[in-house]
């Protein structure tokens, strides 16, 4: 790790300095709110005792992450059958090798368990989880200190990922979620891999944060831009993104939500207003029962990380449709509020979840603790927080979601 002067105090000064002019832009992000990152930074400024260790995790995090490699699917060993090191290829995660075959093909599926060889440098998804998560900590870092060097490094993941031609990745998903067959050499893909990509809405949103610094360029937008569009042309025309935007659970909500969010990005709000505004409340009318229950997305192998990523997936597009003067938050169906009723129901069932550890529970908690800072804002009701009160004290006085949800 490079020696460099103390982070906290380094960052605590620069935030206290930062111009005028910085701190009076408004961002335009679109999963985070503008007015809470703005809220943030002043009670920051005012060093208010209730986020300053979140504060310091966040510079914590921020330094590690520039000591980060700067991520890139060229790195991946070797590239994925009949495409090349630029493909993105991940694999099925709850396929396993066969014990009891020849060289173990083809994979056998063992649904609720997932392959940790997933998760290895072999494949991109791990590339991209790490690459995508420093990005975004360096941004709000940046937003928040005003420290050009977390912006440059923001920068400098955002541009290999996505817009250097010797790095980047290719604007499809047509390699992912493959798993080996009955003949060597031979991988079949899924549409489901589709889902991965929700990682780059943080993207989104470090860029709009990043936009401001000197680091970012209009050469850097505009390859940014074009990326976005390419792949939001992919998912609309690919036959994988039209089986995906099919499906009627997390992986079909997920589409939705990351084409409303690429969409945003690049200007294309009709299309975004036409799936927030239409496409999701069907969804929404079809997924969640009266009682705030998802019987379609429960009767998967693993219900409990089913109903998460589908909640997560409609916290996402009712975040981006406040942009966009869509209240998902408050739609009715009925006597209920259904996006309200899911979150209440979920809760209800993890609470009373007997079967995971502790740790599995504070893994959950912090999972979903910027919904539910989130869900305390619109509803007017600090019941949501008062879930996270069973994490630990070191959790969740440093849990950044306080800071920007």
């Amino acid at each position: 790790m490079r020696k460099r002067l103390s982070a906290l105090t380094l960052s605590l000064f620069v935030l206290l300095t930062t111009t005028v002019a910085v701190a009076a832009r408004t961002p335009k992000t679109i999963v985070l709110s503008p007015q809470i990152l703005q809220t943030a930074k002043e009670r920051t400024l005012q060093r208010d005792p209730e986020i300053m260790e979140a504060y310091q995790q966040l510079l914590i995090d921020a330094d590690n992450a520039l000591d980060a490699p700067v991520e890139s699917v060229v790195l991946k060993p070797t590239p994925p059958p009949k495409g090349d090191l630029h493909d993105y290829w991940s694999l099925a995660p709850d396929w396993w090798p066969n014990d009891k075959a020849f060289h173990s093909i083809p994979y056998v599926h063992r649904p609720g368990e997932r392959n940790p060889e997933a998760d290895s440098d072999r494949f991109d998804y791990a590339r991209m989880e790490r690459g995508t998560r420093h990005a975004i900590t360096l941004a709000q870092a940046w937003y928040m200190t005003g420290n050009e060097e977390y912006a440059g490094k923001g920068t400098a993941l955002i541009w290999a990922w996505l817009c250097d031609s010797a790095t980047r990745m290719e604007p499809n998903l047509q390699f992912a979620h493959m798993r080996p067959g009955k003949r060597a050499g031979r991988w079949i893909a899924s549409p489901t891999g589709i889902t991965e990509t929700r990682l780059l809405i943080t993207i989104a949103d470090a860029a709009r944060l990043l936009e401001p610094s000197r680091a970012w360029s209009a050469a850097v937008s505009n390859k940014f831009e074009a990326w976005f569009e390419d792949y939001v042309d992919w998912l609309q025309r690919s036959p994988q993104g039209r089986q995906v935007s099919a499906m009627e659970d997390a992986n079909g909500t997920w589409f939705d939500a990351q084409l409303t969010v690429f969409a945003m990005l690049i200007g294309k709000e009709n299309l975004a207003r036409s799936i927030v505004g239409t496409v999701t409340p069907r969804r929404i009318e079809w997924l969640i029962q009266p009682d705030g229950s998802m019987p379609h997305v429960m009767s998967q192998a693993d219900p409990l990380e089913a109903t998460l990523l589908n909640l997560e997936a409609f916290h996402t597009l009712a975040t981006a449709g406040e942009s966009l003067g869509i209240d998902l938050w408050h739609w009715r169906s009925g006597a209920g509020v259904p996006l309200k009723d899911a979150l209440d129901h979920a809760m209800t069932r993890l609470e009373q979840n007997t079967e995971l550890t502790e740790d599995e529970k504070n893994f959950h908690l912090l999972r979903l603790s910027p919904l539910l800072h989130r869900a305390a804002v619109v509803y007017k009701d600090d019941r949501y927080l008062d879930f996270l009160h069973a994490l630990p004290q070191e959790l969740r006085t440093r849990d950044r979601a306080q800071l920007f949800h």
